[in-house]
Order: structure tokens, then sequence, then C-alpha cells
């Protein structure tokens, strides 16, 4: 199963209003998520579902901060039912702003790029950040005859010797080291099973 939402969500504000959508890993827009939109500290909630093109919006917001969880994923993805904060602020004055991204969802690498947004008056204005995937490295131990092998155990360092992780392979013969950064890496078997 792939992951539903982690690429993070488009936001655009615009009078009151919040339009998400629901990228998956892929990069592609995924119809028929769910979403739930609440004032921070209220039970009272929104429900919206992306469309057919991905998208979901909302309307008569009021300035104040917002929470947004996933409820439902898409089928065939996994939910991520991280909730994310949202601040709308009434009324922003038109003018130039710089948009960073502080921290990434789950899973993801961090987008530290600067992006200038300017905002006339009148006018809505739509930044999208996509976020890179962390991704595991999968260590396979085998037989000769290709038979899985439990309790093997790798150290995995970058190329500069620093250590990223110490695995056991499992019964199937998997050592798993999830959500690791882009890059060149060094597995040296250090106990056979």
């Amino acid at each position: 199963m792939i992951s539903s939402v982690l690429v993070f969500f488009i936001l655009l504000f615009y009078h009151s209003q919040c339009r998400l959508a629901n990228p998956a890993v892929t990069g592609h827009l995924l119809a028929g998520a769910v979403f739930r939109l609440a004032p921070e500290g209220s039970l009272n909630y929104r429900e919206v579902t992306t469309n057919q093109w991905g998208e979901a919006t909302v309307t008569g917001l009021q300035p104040g901060t917002w929470i947004l969880t996933e409820v439902r994923s898409p089928t065939g993805y996994i939910l991520d039912d991280n909730p994310r904060t949202i601040i709308i602020r009434e009324n922003v004055e038109p003018g130039r702003f710089r948009v960073t991204e502080i921290d990434p969802p789950p899973g993801y690498i961090v987008d530290r790029a600067v992006h200038e947004v300017t905002i006339a008056a009148g006018q809505r204005y739509e930044l999208t950040i996509t976020n890179t995937p962390r991704s595991p490295i999968l260590i396979r131990k085998v037989n000769p005859q290709g038979y899985p092998l439990e309790g093997a155990e790798f150290v995995i360092t970058t190329m500069n010797g620093a250590h990223v992780a110490t695995v056991q392979s499992l019964h199937t013969g998997y050592a798993i080291v999830p959500n690791v950064e882009p890059g060149w890496f060094v597995v040296s078997e250090v106990r056979a099973p």
C-alpha cells in the first residue's frame, strides 16, 4: 500500500476559504480522501472529501488556528492521520513574503528553500511545496539456495563513515532501515545468522 498524503497538502487561503489537495508519493492528486477540519480545541468539525481532481474546498472559515486530519484514505492507500496545524489570518496585507517549510510530514525531507511570494490587493496566490519522501534501505539475507535467513546483523553508514543504523534480518530475510535521506551508503554484515 502507498501512503496517500505525505507529500503534504497544497493549501490556498482566500477570503475565509481553504482549498487543499492530496498528492500521493507519486505526485498525482488523489480523489476520495476524507479530511476533518476543526478549530483548535473544538469538538465541532467539518469533513471534506477530495474530488476527482484530488482537491477539496472549505469555505466560511473564521480566522484562527485549525487542525486538519485525514480520516479516510483513498482505496489502496495508507491513512496518514497525523494532524496538521493551519493558521488562517484575516486580511493579509498586500506585499512580499518569504515562506519556508519548518517541519515536513513524517517520512519526508524538509524543503529548506525560501519561496518568495508577492500578494497584490484583491488577488490570491497559490504556493505548492512538494516534499521528497525518505526511502527505506531493504537488505535481504538468503542462503545459497535463495531461502531467507533470520538473525544476520548489518551496520549501515554514510560514505564518510557516519553511523546510520544497525539492523537484523527477520524471518523473511529482510532487514529494513526506514526513512533514509537520499545518498550513498555502505552496508556491512557484522554478524552472520
